[in-house]
């Protein structure tokens, strides 16, 4: 369902049905995380759903878990700490100062953890009025320049929202 090219060409692959991350570099597929009995890494993937690289490490959106993973290849596996609860986060994406962007699509938000760890909800279909807010289950984030883009499934559109505001 997710997948992301490496700077050395490799893809990082999120193989849903196994419920493993995969690496896929010079036609061999190995297997980086995920629920095998061989530990790697220890991490119980229950629906991994979608990806994204900050540096070398791979985040997870396991919207099954309602967690986000940070995967260290070869190294460590970890839960993202947040001080919310996550309710089916199905996207995720990163910028270039270290921030995540999660769309929690079980309870329509858009959510930003900045390097230091602050959480902050920048859209919120529960209680915000403008026309981005209206979301109905934020299915995808992908941050651009300024603009973070949202895939908004049940109303069938796809958003951008402005963060220099």
């Amino acid at each position: 369902h997710g997948v992301v090219v490496r700077d050395d060409g490799s893809l990082v692959v999120i193989d849903i049905g196994n419920a493993k991350l995969r690496l896929i570099k010079d036609g061999m597929v190995s297997t980086i995380a995920g629920n095998t009995d061989d530990d790697p890494l220890k991490v119980d993937f229950f629906y991994p759903i979608d990806l994204a690289l900050d540096g070398d490490d791979v985040l997870i959106a396991d919207a099954g878990n309602h967690k986000i993973f940070r995967i260290k290849p070869g190294i460590s596996a970890e839960t993202v700490q947040l001080n919310d609860t996550l309710n089916t986060p199905h996207g995720i994406s990163t910028d270039e100062n270290g921030s995540i962007y999660i769309a929690d699509m079980g309870t329509n938000r858009i959510l930003r953890i900045d390097k230091e760890g602050n959480f902050f909800t920048l859209v919120d279909a529960t209680t915000d009025t403008t026309s981005v807010s209206h979301l109905k289950k934020p299915a995808a984030v992908l941050y651009n320049k300024s603009f973070l883009w949202i895939a908004d499934l049940n109303n069938h559109q796809l958003k951008r929202l402005d963060l220099r505001d």
